[in-house]
């Protein structure tokens, strides 16, 4: 009986496999990480099922520590609870990506640790978790974060990779060029809602627009711009604008 309950609470401690699925029909994703921080988890669950597309989609969390108290309220989260799973283990060996299912995912995500003192050998750990999954997985899309873009040489099979170093300096140069840009893009690629401002009216004006986001669909299959086939981006902007 003690073996039994010594080997059930390490495969409670270790999260269990994911097997049937939360979602049943629907591939789920992985997110890979060394260390998962509190603010990291709930950014990126807030991001992630911030796409109308992907709601159905289940997330494993896959980490070689323990999950601590403040994250397990978080899982229990109704909001989560049905759809995010977390596994003790790490994707460099065979069996913990087995219990992940990382064959059948429809993505993994390689997280890096933020903040670091050691950015180098974060970007290291990263590649070589990118490795096993690739060696695991060939056919699983990546999307890996990096900090130093010289890195990017040894994962030429990732299509999407994000490095931090390469992003913050173009966007720093570019909002030399085009003032305003950078909050711009910050604004888009974080997840937010509308909210009111008090103060000046810039501000107001500010808050107000905070939480737009950009949509994309063929013109001609548009309810509303589909008249503008033929237009210039110019004149569909006056006259849509002139139309509100």
């Amino acid at each position: 009986i003690q073996g039994i309950l010594t080997t059930y609470m390490e495969r409670v401690n270790c999260g269990g496999d994911y097997s049937l699925g939360l979602s049943k029909n629907k591939k789920h994703v992985i997110v890979c990480t060394t260390t998962l921080t509190l603010d990291s988890l709930i950014d990126f669950l807030n991001e992630f099922y911030g796409n109308p597309n992907l709601e159905n989609r289940d997330v494993i969390l896959l980490c070689p520590h323990e999950l601590d108290s403040s994250k397990q309220v978080i899982l229990k989260d109704p909001k989560w609870s049905n759809r995010v799973m977390y596994i003790k283990g790490s994707a460099l060996k065979d069996v913990d990506l087995m219990r992940c299912r990382a064959d059948e995912a429809f993505a993994c995500f390689f997280l890096a640790v933020r903040p670091t003192q050691d950015k180098a050998q974060a970007d290291r750990h990263t590649i070589l978790r990118s490795w096993a999954v690739k060696d695991f997985a060939p056919d699983c899309r990546q999307y890996v974060y990096l900090f130093h873009a010289a890195n990017k040489i040894h994962l030429k099979f990732v299509d999407h990779i994000v490095c931090e170093d390469e992003f913050s300096f173009a966007l720093l140069a570019n909002n030399c060029l085009y003032p305003g840009l950078s909050t711009l893009v910050s604004l888009l690629v974080h997840s937010q809602h509308d909210y009111a401002t008090p103060g000046e009216p810039w501000q107001q004006t500010y808050g107000r627009h905070a939480g737009n986001e950009i949509h994309h669909i063929q013109l001609q299959k548009s309810i509303f711009f589909g008249n503008y086939v033929g237009y210039t981006f110019p004149q569909a902007s006056a006259d849509a604008h002139q139309s509100i």
